[in-house]
């Protein structure tokens, strides 16, 4: 057997018309897309110092690879403010295509989580919460 963090091989004898090699696909991954509104209501409720601690977070627990970091439009509930809305857990094709900022994605067949009010110093609690 061979592995990577985005395949396993599974290596089968040759016998009686069965490929010597089947590749599948895994997952290994808990991928999500954390979008931090940065409309006026939230930025003057600091969703600007929650982006970066969610920024320095990533950074700093080396998520590259399992967040990815946006900031939106407004999500309607601004006077409970600073909303961020989690996009998640992601496949690997809805992870590419979000990096990517494909359109072809439509965000609305992505399971997803609105949380208000969420300060900077509550982003490393909500990120260990997502990722579990």
């Amino acid at each position: 057997i061979f592995a990577d963090v985005r395949h396993i091989c599974f290596v089968i004898p040759a016998k009686a018309g069965i490929s010597s090699c089947s590749l599948k696909k895994v997952n290994t991954l808990k991928r999500y897309k954390i979008i931090v509104c940065k409309t006026k209501t939230c930025s003057e409720r600091f969703s600007k110092d929650t982006f970066a601690e969610f920024e320095k977070l990533v950074r700093r627990q080396n998520l590259q690879q399992q967040i990815l970091l946006g900031q939106g439009g407004c999500f309607g509930h601004c006077k409970i403010g600073p909303n961020v809305l989690v996009l998640g857990q992601l496949s690997d094709e809805q992870w590419l295509l979000l990096q990517k900022n494909d359109e072809k994605l439509a965000e609305s067949a992505i399971p997803q989580q609105l949380f208000h009010g969420i300060m900077p110093n509550q982003c490393a609690e909500l990120l260990k919460k997502i990722l579990v």
